[in-house]
């Protein structure tokens, strides 16, 4: 899977999908982030960049392998 461009809504989408009703923090330790930051994406305050969502789809391809 290769990602360019995510919403906020896609990133949110996978969020729930891989980790549940505490993504927020899961999804932070996955990328190395902190959860503040996450939130961040989540609510469009910050753009999700290429690398972030890359590296969401490299994390989304292995859960699915």
């Amino acid at each position: 899977m290769r990602f360019e461009a995510m919403t906020t809504a896609e990133f949110c989408g996978f969020g729930w999908s891989l980790y549940g009703t505490r993504w927020k923090t899961a999804m932070s330790r996955a990328l190395g982030m902190t959860p503040q930051h996450v939130h961040r994406l989540a609510i469009g305050f910050t753009p999700i960049s290429a690398g972030v969502a890359g590296r969401l789809g490299r994390i989304m391809a292995e859960a699915m392998a």
